[in-house]
């Protein structure tokens, strides 16, 4: 644990440097810095630069933001506000990333429609992220949870902090699962606005984002005009005009900017073509050399497809462990999913 502190500590006093944020405290830097990098190495998390390696690939193009109107929503963030670092717990591994945002006041269709959605996008191996409100959000989580697939939380506060606390067994699957993000300083409350400017990050590291339902003020204009700002695709899912929660996506889909949702293979095709899941053979790596999870999880797979609750029964995993460690082998070309959901070993392996 101590290296990983003193890597903390080190990135925490270059950003604290460099004004990443507001001090909310008197105390002197030293203490901040010193007791941030403890909680975070408390929960296995870690501070990351824009200039490491691991910094989530899309933050960078937040620079790209400036003022946006978007009915009554306003994107305002300076280019020197770019998240030169994020607080980061869990993988935050994934080829294929998708944004399922939405009114947390939302109807019943509005939260079967994010479900149904994110487990058909997490049975084609896309992660679903979102910022674990109520509403749209959760439904979004848990039904890429449900499907064995990956799943990411943006938030608003801390790592160290549930907003809801009713969702503090969904924010720890979560963790398990693609990860947690967040801008706040560990320790450090929210404060107004926090969960707007979470929203800029959820549409920096997401290929694609689809709004699910939202009023003409809902945030998720917030998070489609910044996708939109950045070049990412947009959808948006059609209602009843006397829907009120149907004002947002009636807006996007008025203002030309987004693609009309009918179903979830629209949100899938939003992604555009699949890259190869194949790596060079010179680039596969020996599985002896693997984890103890993803060696359970290739040892359970064999070369004809197999449905993912027979490899999770077989593995011993859980649904989380096993959809982690599905994604580390088809990056490391041993394993790759197929139509339904189905896994089996790549070609040779």
């Amino acid at each position: 644990m101590g290296g990983r502190v003193d890597g903390n500590v080190e990135t925490l006093r270059r950003a604290l440097a460099q004004g990443a944020w507001p001090k909310a405290s008197r105390e002197p830097d030293d203490v901040l810095i010193e007791r941030g990098a403890a909680l975070l190495a408390a929960q296995g998390a870690r501070a990351v630069s824009h200039l490491d390696p691991n910094y989530p690939r899309g933050l960078s193009d937040l620079h790209t933001l400036a003022t946006i109107s978007l009915g009554s929503s306003r994107i305002r963030r300076a280019p020197e506000k770019c998240s030169p670092v994020v607080f980061l717990r869990g993988p935050w591994k994934s080829r294929r990333i998708v944004a399922i945002v939405g009114s947390r006041s939302a109807t019943l269709d509005g939260v079967r429609v994010a479900r149904e959605m994110a487990a058909f996008l997490a049975g084609h191996g896309v992660a679903v992220v979102s910022g674990l409100a109520r509403g749209i959000d959760a439904a979004a989580h848990e039904g890429a949870l449900e499907a064995g697939g990956l799943s990411g939380a943006v938030l608003g506060t801390s790592l160290h902090e549930c907003y809801p606390k009713a969702h503090a067994a969904l924010q720890e699957r979560l963790a398990s699962s693609l990860g947690l993000m967040t801008e706040i300083f560990p320790g450090s409350p929210h404060y107004p606005g926090s969960f707007s400017v979470r929203n800029h990050l959820l549409a920096a590291i997401a290929d694609a984002t689809v709004v699910v339902q939202g009023n003409g003020a809902s945030g998720s204009l917030i998070t489609a005009g910044a996708a939109h700002a950045m070049g990412r695709p947009v959808g948006a899912v059609p209602w009843d005009i006397y829907e009120a929660l149907g004002a947002a996506c009636h807006l996007l889909l008025r203002q030309g900017r987004t693609v009309l949702i009918r179903g979830p293979e629209d949100a899938l095709a939003l992604l555009g073509p699949e890259p190869s899941r194949h790596l060079a053979p010179q680039a596969l790596v020996a599985p002896e050399s693997l984890g103890e999870r993803e060696s359970r999880a290739l040892a359970s797979i064999g070369r004809v497809p197999r449905c993912f609750d027979d490899v999770a029964a077989a593995s011993g995993l859980s649904a989380s462990e096993l959809g982690a460690a599905l994604v580390e082998l088809e990056l490391l070309g041993l394993a790759r999913r197929e139509a339904g959901g189905r896994v089996r070993r790549a070609a040779g392996v």
